[in-house]
């Protein structure tokens, strides 16, 4: 009777992951890892060995505080990432210009300063926050394109 109800349950779960309602999170490796998501090809190797202290094997990769959670969308993670990073300037603007310019951030020549700072302002003004000065905004830029050029 157990093991039908605990089949019946990981058949459940497996089908709100499948559907993008849910996805599995943890950290893997080390519990000291960054937590991440865990692929859904790696489910069917899942061995869950304590939902309580959230640990488990997949493929011999072994995995610390596993946690169901809901997927956002899009739209929410980003809403998610802003709150996250507060009014902290070098945390909150690589998140804006991350959902701005997704590919990168274009060439001087293609996107002047004034231009860039207006698209910030105008999400920040749009996200209800205020705005930096401009040299924020330039230090912000110089140290976006810094990571595009480490990548």
């Amino acid at each position: 009777m157990a093991a039908t109800i605990w089949a019946k349950a990981i058949t459940e779960f497996e089908r709100e992951i499948q559907s993008g309602r849910v996805a599995l999170v943890g950290r893997r490796g080390s519990p000291f890892e960054e937590r991440g998501q865990i692929p859904t090809a790696a489910l069917v190797h899942l061995q869950v060995d304590d939902w309580l202290l959230g640990t488990g094997d997949a493929a011999g990769t072994r995995l610390f505080d596993l946690q169901v959670v809901p997927q956002l969308d899009e739209s929410a993670a980003y809403l998610a990432k802003v709150h996250a990073a507060g009014k902290v300037w070098t945390k909150l603007l690589p998140v804006i210009i991350g959902k701005l310019f997704p590919t990168g951030i274009p060439d001087r020549s293609l996107l002047s300063n004034k231009d860039f700072c207006d698209a910030l302002g105008g999400e920040l003004k749009r996200l209800g926050l205020t705005q930096p000065d401009n040299r924020t905004y330039d230090r912000a830029r110089k140290a976006s394109e810094k990571t595009t050029l480490d990548n």
